[in-house]
């Protein structure tokens, strides 16, 4: 696989936020540093439940 390739997955769906506090929203809810993200850098994370476990 290449780096930065979007695969669309057609059993999962996307969602946009904005605002002020959209940074440390995802930080609190992924397990990767939200700091490496860019318009030309992706990264690789998952998703943490309420409790604050994995969600993958």
């Amino acid at each position: 696989m290449e780096k930065d390739q979007i695969i669309l997955l057609e059993d999962r769906g996307l969602i946009s936020i904005t605002g002020e506090d959209t940074k440390n929203f995802l930080q609190n809810i992924i397990t990767n540093d939200i700091d490496k993200v860019s318009f030309s850098s992706s990264i690789f994370s998952a998703l943490f439940t309420p409790p604050r476990k994995i969600f993958i």
